[in-house]
C-alpha cells in the first residue's frame, strides 16, 4: 500500500506562475544578464522565460529558462519591501554557494552560482543566479497505513545529516567563510538574538 502521503516531491514539481506583486521584468532581467555573462544567451533579445517555485523559501525564488537553448537557472532575490539590513542576505548564500563549490571544498552538492547582483536594478532587489540543479524535497514526515517500517523512508534526511557533518568538519579559511565562523566573535544564537531582538523593537 502506497503511504497516505507523498514521502518527497520534484523541485521542479510546484513550478507555477509568478504570483501577484512578485514579478520581474523579465527584458530588463535579460538584458542584465546578456551583459554580465555574455555568452550565455545565444543573442541579444533571445528572450528568456520565468515561472516561480511556490514552496518553502523566505526569499522569492524562479526557474529562469534560456531560449532556444532550454537551458534553466534559478534565481533567488530579496523580497519586495522594508527589510531589516541583515535580513534576506542573498549575498550570504550567494557567498556560501561560491565558496562550497570551490575546488577547496571537495565536492559539496551545491548548484554552481554565476551571478550577484547587489543593486536593486534591474528587478527591483538584490538577486542571483545559479544553475538549476533538480532533485526530490523531502517532506517532513510520512505515515503508512500498513505497518511498514518508516525507517525506509528516511535515507535523504540522513544524506542531508551526513552533508551537514561533513560541511561543520571542513576548515572555513580554504573556503573563504572564516567570517561565518564562531571563531569570528559573531556565535549563531546571540547574533540571531539581536537580530529578532532588533526586529521586535521596530514592529
Amino acid at each position: 500500500m502506497a503511504p497516505s502521503k507523498a514521502p518527497s516531491f520534484s523541485t521542479l514539481a510546484s513550478l507555477g506562475p509568478v504570483r501577484r506583486g512578485l514579478e520581474l521584468d523579465v527584458p530588463q532581467l535579460e538584458a542584465y544578464i546578456q551583459k554580465q555573462l555574455p555568452g550565455l544567451l545565444a543573442s541579444p533579445g533571445s528572450g528568456l522565460s520565468v515561472s516561480q517555485f511556490s514552496h518553502g523559501q523566505s526569499n522569492p525564488t524562479y526557474l529562469v529558462t534560456l531560449q532556444p537553448s532550454g537551458r534553466r537557472l534559478v534565481l533567488r532575490k530579496k523580497p519586495p519591501g522594508k527589510l531589516l539590513a541583515s535580513a534576506h542576505a542573498v549575498d550570504r548564500e550567494y557567498a556560501v554557494l561560491a565558496a562550497l563549490s570551490a575546488p577547496a571544498a571537495r565536492g559539496f552538492p551545491v548548484p554552481r552560482p554565476l551571478l550577484l547582483c547587489t543593486e536593486d536594478q534591474p528587478i527591483g532587489t538584490p538577486f542571483y543566479l545559479m544553475d538549476c540543479a533538480e532533485g526530490e524535497n523531502a517532506r517532513h514526515a510520512v505515515s503508512y497505513s500498513d505497518g511498514r517500517n518508516p525507517f525506509a523512508q528516511v535515507h535523504p534526511h540522513v544524506g542531508c545529516c551526513i552533508w551537514l557533518l561533513c560541511m561543520h568538519a571542513t576548515r572555513l579559511p580554504p573556503v573563504r567563510l572564516t567570517s561565518y565562523n564562531r571563531a569570528s566573535g559573531s556565535a549563531c544564537v546571540p547574533a540571531q538574538a539581536l537580530t529578532f531582538s532588533i526586529h521586535t523593537r521596530t514592529l
